[in-house]
């Protein structure tokens, strides 16, 4: 995980849990977006011209580890490549005690209110450096 990822405390739910008691694998996307609303949150809200949003296109996620009701865990979000519409996003899912649950990584489009993409702007790319 980058050193600049933003660590989202997740509450497990009962829920959130399927017939074999753990989270089910559904669920472990929620999660990974409420990660990513945090980042957006501290460090993209600002950047973005305003009536723009991002729009998922693709999430790739790899399932480690099963989440049990009790367990504490963080969604770690990072920013890894800006292109010229969109941007990959990295998250992961751990427990406290350092067990990663899931990484995913997630390419987002900037669309403007018509649902057209547009240039991401440079002070994006500068989260990178």
């Amino acid at each position: 995980m980058p050193s600049d990822s933003v660590e989202t405390p997740i509450q497990v739910r009962y829920d959130d849990l399927d017939t074999m008691e753990h989270v089910h694998n559904s669920v472990y996307l929620s999660y990974l977006e409420t990660g990513r609303i945090d980042f957006m949150n501290r460090y993209l809200r600002n950047l973005l011209p305003d009536g723009t949003g991002l729009l998922i296109a693709r999430i790739e996620i790899d399932y480690k580890n099963s989440i049990f009701i009790n367990d504490h865990i963080v969604c770690r979000t990072a920013l890894l490549s800006v292109g010229n519409t969109s941007m990959t996003m990295q998250g992961e899912i751990a427990k406290d005690d350092g067990t990663v649950c899931a990484s995913a990584k997630t390419v987002a489009v900037l669309v403007n209110r018509k649902r057209e993409k547009i240039r991401i702007p440079d002070s994006v790319r500068l989260l990178l450096h």
